[in-house]
């Protein structure tokens, strides 16, 4: 993540601020914080990987007209070059809409065949948060689906009458943060994503909104617990080796499971960044998590398609 200005704060909160921002390098998604000018403040690495814009023109203090033009200008939008009148007219169109700072979805084919999901998420009297998902996948995964339901649909029901096709839906989450604690807090309860910090005693002593939302707590009852009272013994047996990994001092990603209090199969990808204490050991974690349940749950239901399709394919044989 790169830092928006000179920052001020002790050096343990630069510090902390830092390790946070590295971990946000680790994710998938591209996030982006703008302020109420609007003008870039801070950025992840992934913003550069996913969106293709240049170095040069991602910088602190970028205005968001600059994005447009060059998304307008390269064809982002239309799909083909535009004379400059037709450029003005999709760039004030788009920057009308985001200086209204409401929050939206959408969804955007590249040019290049990569579909992105964005969400805006703003921040009041600050600016907002930009998230950009790279859905191309799971869209081929839906567009996969749907082809051999209709293939297995064509068969059963010429000699069975006995099977049902499968649907998925998707949604995606994201999310962002900026330097100071208070504005920081904001965007971390602001953002789509589940952020804790946990001391070396496997205690929590940070949750934001959405990471106390995902456990069924709320934000002032998570901070004291540990890790096992949080996430129960199945979760905590997945997480441990991992823990145990991150006490060395490396950054570790992986992903795990937990029953909610409704019965219902949840899965999380998780990156825990280890904080190094002064004496040279670690002193807490990081821990930065997305849910991922519709994602496996759309997995799960491609699995279940290709099963399927065999199973028509040898009622076909029998018949």
């Amino acid at each position: 993540m790169t830092p928006a200005a000179p920052r001020a704060g002790t050096p343990e909160e630069l510090r902390r601020y830092d390790l946070l921002l590295a971990g946000f390098d680790l994710l998938d998604q591209a996030i982006a914080v703008f302020d109420a000018t609007p003008k870039l403040v801070t950025w992840n690495k992934a913003m550069l990987r996913l969106l293709d814009f240049p170095e040069s023109l991602v910088r602190v203090g970028t205005p968001f007209e600059e994005f447009v033009r060059f998304n307008v200008q390269r064809g982002e939008y239309s799909g083909g070059a535009l004379n400059p009148a037709e450029v003005e007219r999709l760039v004030a169109e788009r920057m009308a809409a985001v200086r209204a700072f409401q929050p939206h979805n959408a969804e955007r084919t590249r040019p290049n065949g990569q579909v992105l999901s964005i969400r805006g998420v703003p921040i009041p009297n600050l600016g907002f948060v930009t998230l950009w998902t790279d859905i191309t996948e799971q869209r081929r995964y839906e567009r996969l689906i749907e082809r051999q339901n209709a293939e297995l649909e064509s068969r059963v029901r010429a000699r069975t009458a006995e099977l049902e096709a499968a649907k998925t839906r998707l949604d995606n989450l994201a999310g962002q943060l900026t330097r100071s604690e208070e504005r920081m807090r904001r965007i971390l309860d602001t953002i789509p994503a589940m952020i804790a910090y946990v001391d070396a005693g496997e205690r929590y002593r940070f949750a934001n909104r959405g990471y106390a939302n995902w456990f069924g707590l709320d934000q002032q009852s998570i901070v004291g617990k540990s890790i096992l009272e949080v996430v129960g013994p199945d979760a905590y047996a997945q997480v441990r080796p991992q823990l145990e990994q991150a006490y060395t001092g490396e950054q570790v990603s992986y992903e795990y499971s937990r029953i909610n209090a409704a019965g219902q199969l949840l899965h999380a990808r998780s990156a825990v960044v280890p904080e190094a204490s002064e004496a040279g050991g670690v002193q807490g974690f990081f821990v930065l998590s997305i849910d991922i349940t519709e994602q496996k749950a759309g997995q799960a239901v491609l699995i279940q398609a290709q099963k399927m399709e065999a199973v028509g394919q040898l009622t076909g044989g029998l018949a």
